[in-house]
């Protein structure tokens, strides 16, 4: 966000309360089917785990699906 207070947000419900994430860049806004989801790759491991949700192929890239709670309550909680 630059010293104007413009910049990216992703808006979001969480526990009942609207909340957002400034992001730096969002490249493409897909809408896909629950049952594209994968798992996610086994090379992820520790905390790291459980920030990512799965992962989803398109065209020809595997993109990482953020698991949104458990980011948010990393966020919040430390």
């Amino acid at each position: 966000m630059d010293s104007q207070g413009t910049g990216l947000m992703i808006i979001f419900l969480w526990e009942g309360n609207l909340a957002a994430l400034r992001v730096d860049a969002v490249d493409e806004i897909y809408e896909l089917p629950n049952a594209t989801l994968e798992p996610p790759l086994p090379t992820i491991e520790g905390s790291r785990m459980d920030m990512i949700l799965g992962q989803v192929r398109v065209r020809d890239r595997l993109i990482g699906v953020i698991h949104l709670s458990n980011l948010v309550r990393h966020v919040f909680e430390g």
